[in-house]
């Protein structure tokens, strides 16, 4: 039995115990057998009553023995939907989402599990009325011009302030803001690489599994973009930053249709190339 297997079944006999809870449903690559010990469980508890499972989080090492948990929660719609995320011994990582039974037929007009989901108990029939997931990933939309501009705009408001702080040698604010651009650089990305596909390929989240949705070309000059920390290294990795951005967002302006803001890119390559040279 694997890692997984096995918190699986202790997940669904602690649910077989406790009379509120009255489904359970997995999500994600483990719903279409595609995970592996690392995959994230991602577990919807149906219940009667949410409360009591918020307001004593004993339930969570009553399955495992808890390495270390968070409560957490997010929104569906005006919903608030508590979370529990879990790291039980072994390693294997939990996350719970706590959902009301009244909420079934609002999440089933809704696409809430369509990229794949299977149910692991359903004491009252109450989760075989859930449509068939599609199974399509969550694309995300196609930008307006207006909205291509702004993130260009935005890549370079951020990589001025990593120059100043590079050219104060302040090391950590630089560090803070050469996160911002690299988010920047990955959403540009993913619409090059939606573009490319007629915005119909999955560019999954937060740059998961890039190197199998990225073209090689692109994904071998990431190599260079993340620095050391220290001047000199940073510096460099600003510059393969900005480069690898530049080709990237002038490719999928044309790929898009949209004018891209030379003007802007002139101006801040020379200010901060000007700070590099001195």
């Amino acid at each position: 039995m694997s890692k997984l297997e096995g918190i699986l079944n202790k997940i669904i006999e602690w649910a077989k115990s406790e009379d509120s809870v009255r489904g359970l449903i997995v999500e994600g690559s483990i719903a279409q057998d595609q995970g592996d010990n690392f995959s994230d469980v991602d577990i919807s508890i149906f219940t009667k009553d949410i409360e009591p499972f918020t307001k004593d989080d004993s339930w969570i090492s009553k399955i495992a023995n808890v390495w270390v948990y968070s409560p957490d929660k997010y929104y569906f719609g005006d919903v608030l939907v508590p979370t529990r995320l879990v790291i039980y011994e072994d390693g294997i990582k939990v996350d719970y989402s706590l959902w009301n039974i009244d909420i079934i037929d609002d999440l089933n007009k809704s696409d809430c599990f369509d990229t794949g989901y299977k149910i692991l108990l359903d004491k009252d029939s109450l989760l075989a009325t859930f449509k068939e997931p599609s199974l399509k990933p969550k694309v995300p939309k196609k930008p307006t011009e207006e909205e291509f501009i702004h993130a260009v705009n935005e890549f370079w408001f951020e990589a001025y302030h990593v120059a100043k702080y590079l050219e104060r040698e302040d090391l950590w604010m630089a560090k803070s803001r050469d996160w911002s651009i690299k988010e920047f650089l990955l959403k540009m990305m993913e619409w090059y690489s939606l573009a490319k596909n007629n915005w119909n390929t999955d560019v999954k989240w937060l740059g998961k599994h890039i190197k199998n949705w990225l073209e090689p070309e692109i994904y071998n000059r990431l190599n260079n973009v993340f620095g050391h920390f220290d001047s000199e290294d940073s510096w460099k990795a600003l510059i393969t930053t900005i480069d690898l951005y530049k080709d990237v967002s002038k490719e999928t302006a044309k790929l898009l249709g949209f004018t891209y803001p030379d003007d802007v890119d002139k101006k801040l390559t020379e200010f901060i190339n000007k700070l590099y040279q001195n």
